[in-house]
């Protein structure tokens, strides 16, 4: 049969035993605190991070605010000057046809224009033949014209064949048969204004002006039966 321990033996394993726990917990708590140490630490560095990205945040938020500002007033404008731009595009669309209409018109007219000066020139050119020497001679005296008097010459001379003396019965002819009259006043282009555009001279304006004379041809101033020296 076992010996029982004594109460002295007892009480020693107890004490040992509360020391033991005593330790431990002092350890645990030990461990527990430079835990807490740990964790306070890092909370702190959280806080202090967390205050710089709030701040951060605030401005951000603050910059934010006014890009935003500053695009809603971008877009308020680019809808005016689109809106802007529509109108002008349809003045300019309308400006645009009747610059085309306008554009038709004046090659019209300038063609025109053109036809007009060239029959101004061509009228010029007639009435000078009319009252001006030499112009006149290339209208009264042709090969047809001379034919057309050639009666009168024969009819003057007869069997004549002697020049001088056929030249003298043509001058008696037609100092017998011809009457001495003035002429009718006749206009005539005097001076002429042009300017030249895309190489063509286009006429501006002329001057008339008046002579007394009119250059019958030979077969109308027989015909009336009078004229003046230049008929």
């Amino acid at each position: 049969m076992a010996n029982p321990v004594s109460p002295k033996y007892g009480m020693k394993y107890l004490t040992i035993g509360l020391l033991c726990a005593v330790v431990a917990l002092g350890a645990a708590a030990a461990l527990l605190f430079v835990q807490n140490q740990g964790q306070g630490s890092d909370l702190r560095t959280l806080g202090a991070r967390y205050d710089i990205l709030n701040s951060s945040h605030a401005q951000l938020q603050q910059g934010y605010d006014m890009l935003f500002g500053e695009f809603s007033s971008l877009s308020s404008n680019y809808n005016r000057l689109q809106s802007d731009y529509g109108a002008l595009r349809g003045q300019y669309d309308s400006l645009l046809a009747n610059y085309s209409a306008l554009d038709g018109k004046y090659y019209s007219l300038k063609g025109l224009y053109g036809g007009l000066g060239d029959q101004v020139l061509d009228l010029d050119r007639q009435l000078a033949s009319m009252v001006l020497f030499p112009e006149a001679i290339g209208r009264t005296l042709t090969d047809g014209q001379i034919s057309a008097v050639g009666w009168a010459v024969e009819y003057a001379v007869g069997s004549e064949t002697d020049s001088w003396e056929a030249e003298r019965l043509i001058f008696e002819y037609i100092n017998g048969t011809i009457a001495f009259a003035s002429d009718i006043v006749m206009p005539y282009i005097s001076e002429t204004n042009s300017t030249t555009v895309d190489g063509r001279d286009y006429l501006t304006g002329f001057s008339v002006d008046y002579s007394p004379d009119y250059i019958n041809t030979p077969s109308l101033t027989l015909y009336n039966g009078y004229g003046d020296c230049d008929d």
